[in-house]
Parts: structure tokens; sequence; C-alpha cells
């Protein structure tokens, strides 16, 4: 687990993150991890709360999946 996290903490990027204009999601929350991700140009989303980033208004291009699904990517499973 210490790798996991010391790759993810190595691998990062620092974005700045401008509002993603015209989306609404289920919790107002979320919207700055959205907002990152989108500005970091992400592959995924990761989170165990899917159902809070499936926009209410707008539309989003940012794939997310669950831990569980990182983590079979990561070891060579099926793609989410």
């Amino acid at each position: 687990m210490r790798a996991l996290l010391d790759n993810i903490e190595f691998g990062g990027v620092v974005v700045s993150a401008p509002p993603l204009p015209g989306i609404l999601l289920p919790d107002v929350s979320d919207l700055p991890f959205l907002e990152v991700a989108a500005a970091g140009s992400a592959n995924y989303l990761i989170t165990g709360n899917g159902v809070h980033f499936a926009p209410v208004k707008g539309h989003h291009s940012i794939e997310v999946i669950s831990p569980r699904q990182y983590i079979e990517l990561l070891a060579g499973g099926e793609s989410p």
C-alpha cells in the first residue's frame, strides 16, 4: 500500500483549476475535484462516490471510476 501511495504522490501534477461553467453536480461540494481532474487532463477521477459526479446539468468528459477499478487497471486487469 505504501508503494501505491508513494507512486500517487510522486507522480502527481500541481494544477490551477478554473471553474467549469455550466456543470451542476448532485453535491456541489464535489465540483472542485472534477475541476482539478479536468485542469490536470486526468484520465480518471477515482472515487467511491461515482454517482456524485453524474451531472444534473451540463456535461464533462472525465471518466469516473472506483478505487477497485483503478487497482485492477494497475494490476493489468480489465479496463473500467
